[in-house]
Order: C-alpha cells, then structure tokens, then sequence
C-alpha cells in the first residue's frame, strides 16, 4: 500500500482588523468540503496575526487565501508570492 504525501497546507478565511476580526461562513463552508489533510486553519482574527502567519509561510505547499482584510492595511498577498514561490496559491478576492 503506498503512503500518501503530506501536504502541508495553509487555509486563511475571514476578516482580520485591529480587533479581533470575524469568522466567515463561507471559508468555513469550503474548508469543510474539501477537508484538506495536515491543514493549519485560520478564520478570522487580529491583523497581527496574519504578519506572524506570513513570517512562517515557507512552510506551507498549499495555501488557500479568503483573508478580508481592511483596505487600509496591507493585503499580503504579495508577500506570499514573494516567500514562498514553490507554493500552490489559491487566492479569493472578495468583490463588490
């Protein structure tokens, strides 16, 4: 039987301010239905976290991005791109 890679895989859903942000429905929705293996998941929270979650992006091959982030602050994503350029990279932008 041939064991299965692990993936070490990044999921970020939600809205991150200066407070404590908010959880969205929807990333959860997809995270639950593509339930990816050995994934450390984020939903919602303190813009600090997000820098501390980039300072350690290398480590992740798969990244889902749903982060909604306030206009004035920086969105990241670019920073991903730029760390980590072996990475799968699935970004969602929120459109209105």
């Amino acid at each position: 039987m041939e064991q299965k890679e692990k993936i070490k895989t990044l999921f970020v859903g939600g809205m991150f301010d200066d407070k404590r942000g908010k959880e969205s429905k929807i990333a959860e929705t997809i995270f639950l239905v593509i339930k990816p293996e050995f994934a450390y998941y984020y939903n919602g929270g303190n813009y600090r976290e997000l820098q501390m979650i980039i300072k350690e992006i290398e480590d992740y091959r798969l990244i889902y991005w749903l982060a909604d982030i306030p206009n004035d602050k920086p969105k990241l994503v670019q920073d991903i791109k730029t760390r980590n350029k072996e990475c799968v990279f699935s970004h969602f932008e929120k459109k209105c």
